[in-house]
C-alpha cells in the first residue's frame, strides 16, 4: 500500500487517457487480454486501474508490471511506479534476489519464444 498520503499517479493516468485513448475499464480489459496472451491469468478491473492512478498503490505487484510494460511498451518507472527496492549484497555485487529474477525473466522470455516458434521441419 502506498504512504498515508497518496500520490496520484498521472503518468499512468495519461498513458490510458491520452495516448490509449480508453476508459479505466476498457484498460482493464485490456491487461486482462494482454495476460492471457503473456501466459498469465490476472484479474484487474477499473476499480484496480483507479488504485494505481489514485496512488493508493506504489507499485502493481510483478505479474501487473510485466503486463503493464508490455502493453505499453514503457518501463515502471515511465508509468509512474515507485519500484521497491532490493536488498544489495556488497558494493558492485548483485544480491540474490536480483540474478533470481533476473533469471526468473530471462527463462519466462525464452519459454514464451519456444511456445511461439514454428516446430522445425524434420520433426
Amino acid at each position: 500500500m502506498a504512504s498515508e498520503h497518496p500520490r496520484p499517479n498521472t503518468q499512468l493516468r495519461a498513458v490510458r487517457e491520452l495516448d490509449l485513448q480508453m476508459s479505466r475499464t476498457e484498460f482493464a480489459r485490456l491487461i486482462i487480454a494482454t495476460g492471457a496472451d503473456m501466459g498469465e491469468h490476472v484479474g484487474c478491473t477499473a476499480r484496480l486501474v483507479a488504485a494505481w492512478e489514485d496512488g493508493d498503490v506504489d507499485c502493481p505487484r510483478a505479474v501487473y508490471r510485466r503486463i503493464l510494460s508490455r502493453l505499453t511498451g514503457r518501463a515502471m518507472s515511465e508509468l509512474g511506479f515507485r519500484l521497491p527496492s532490493l536488498p544489495t549484497g556488497r558494493a558492485g555485487e548483485r544480491s540474490t534476489t536480483e540474478r533470481t529474477l533476473q533469471d526468473r525473466s530471462i527463462i519466462q522470455v525464452a519459454a514464451w519464444c519456444c511456445a511461439r516458434a514454428p516446430a522445425p521441419r524434420w520433426l
